[in-house]
């Protein structure tokens, strides 16, 4: 469980590197990196979800 909970804080953590990011590319203009960003960003909280289903499932047990 523990390994769960870090290896969610670590993927909160890159999704907030991934905002700034994003937020940078906004300003700049910059569309297409803009994208590739939120694309990463979905993919993190996809993962985060996955790590939350985990947690349920090992609680069930």
């Amino acid at each position: 469980m523990k390994d769960i909970i870090n290896k969610i804080n670590d993927l909160k953590i890159q999704r907030d590197d991934l905002i700034i990011q994003f937020e940078k590319a906004m300003n700049d203009k910059d569309i297409s990196v803009a994208i590739a960003i939120k694309i990463k960003q979905d993919s993190i909280s996809n993962e985060i979800m996955k790590c939350y289903d985990q947690m349920i499932e090992l609680q069930k047990h």
